[in-house]
């Protein structure tokens, strides 16, 4: 749950013969975006800049037309080892030790509790080039399931569908 990559074994040997990596879902593109706040009393599903990082919790195979598909449950999940605590909320960018967001990044200004500010993102990626500053944004999961071909491309994300069916489902829940 904290990986972000697919290994392909061969169960006969027991070795390692591929390592595929799962990438990122850009919740700035039309299709993929989430409601980020928790604390804004209202299901508000938009596009931010921020970037999702599957890390499966599930995740499963089958058969379709003779080609093989591998499905992601992508909730994610933060490491933690010892001090080392990964997860940061946006709004505490800056705070006790931690880089701070750039001012010129896209999430600059969506800082407060009803926009990215409760959020919690990595620290371990999206620093500028000199590392003084987060100039990108990335979140544990993507709130999605993907559909994976065997090579380890992404045929399908079910983007924000997850969320609106949630939402209208259950929307006092939400």
């Amino acid at each position: 749950q904290e990986a972000n990559a697919l290994a392909v074994v061969d169960l006969a040997s027991a070795e390692v013969s591929d390592l595929l990596p799962l990438g990122t879902v850009d919740h700035s593109q039309v299709g993929s975006g989430i409601d980020p706040s928790d604390r804004d009393d209202a299901v508000n599903i938009r596009t931010v800049p921020l970037n999702g990082i599957p890390m499966p919790d599930a995740i499963a195979a089958y058969s379709a037309a003779g080609q093989d598909y591998v499905v992601t449950a992508n909730e994610g999940d933060a490491r933690e080892w010892g001090d080392y605590v990964e997860a940061q909320r946006v709004k505490n960018l800056g705070d006790d030790g931690t880089l701070p967001l750039c001012e010129d990044a896209a999430a600059a200004g969506l800082t407060g509790d009803s926009d990215l500010g409760r959020l919690e993102v990595t620290i371990a990626d999206g620093l500028n080039a000199d590392g003084t500053c987060y100039s990108e944004l990335y979140t544990f999961g993507t709130r999605s399931f993907s559909i994976y071909s065997a090579d380890g491309e992404r045929v399908f994300d079910s983007g924000q569908a997850l969320e609106e069916i949630t939402a209208a489902a259950v929307p006092e829940g939400f």
